[in-house]
């Protein structure tokens, strides 16, 4: 009886062992995966001359604009149920598809021709793309806001955006609050096509916006603290 005991004993002891052991190859796999994906938003950074920072900004303005969505109703729930932290982790690798859009193009001056606009336009399913490369080694929920703001925050509220055309809430809550991040960033800041615009006049665009290429009730959200974001956007 002792024998069985202790062999039972032994086999527990083992399971416990290599349960820990998976667990800790699991946690060094993720550290590796977000080492990897903080090389290659670095690498986007430095090749997008234009616009330094852009990580950043859209991580920053994307957590003052989701700490707002929290005190309505109409968002909370919605938020705290998708992990609202992960949503603003997610935020920076919205563009990580552009890694692959050649720099004759992605740093171009002036306005982009014909051939050129369906390139840069699929940066979206590369960056999806990417992003699917790397399922299994990200938490679920991670890797679903990750690959969500990445495929679908060109699209519009009245269907007109692309890749997929989606509209209303057939979007993604996170790549709805990335539509309007990346357009108030892209406005304000300097680029190779285009001069800074000044804030006052980029709120209007993103008002102007509303129930057609924005979410009416995030962008709403998104004027009414115009001086939160302000500061963020000229870092």
């Amino acid at each position: 009886m002792s024998s069985y005991v202790g062999k039972q004993t032994n086999s527990q002891d083992s399971s416990a062992t290599i349960s820990e052991l998976l667990k800790t190859i699991h946690m060094e796999v993720l550290n590796t995966t977000k080492s990897v994906i903080d090389l290659v938003t670095g690498i986007l950074e430095l090749r997008d001359v234009g616009s330094g920072n852009h990580v950043k900004r859209t991580r920053d303005l994307s957590e003052i604009l989701i700490v707002e969505m929290l005190q309505n109703e109409k968002f909370a729930s919605e938020l705290i149920e998708q992990d609202y932290m992960t949503i603003i982790r997610a935020a920076p690798l919205h563009d990580i598809g552009k890694i692959a859009i050649p720099d004759a193009i992605l740093l171009k001056e002036g306005k982009l021709d014909k051939k050129e606009i369906p390139v840069v336009r699929n940066h979206t399913i590369i960056g999806a793309q990417i992003i699917d490369s790397m399922k299994g080694m990200l938490e679920d929920k991670y890797f679903k806001h990750c690959r969500d703001v990445c495929l679908y925050h060109h699209e519009r509220w009245d269907g007109k955006g692309y890749p997929y055309k989606l509209s209303n809430t057939e979007i993604p809550l996170s790549a709805r609050i990335l539509a309007i991040v990346d357009v108030y960033d892209a406005l304000v800041n300097v680029r190779p096509y285009k001069k800074a615009m000044e804030h006052r006049d980029a709120m209007v665009i993103i008002a102007d916006g509303m129930g057609t290429s924005f979410d009416p009730d995030i962008a709403q959200t998104f004027v009414e603290i115009g001086n939160k974001l302000q500061a963020v956007s000229n870092l």
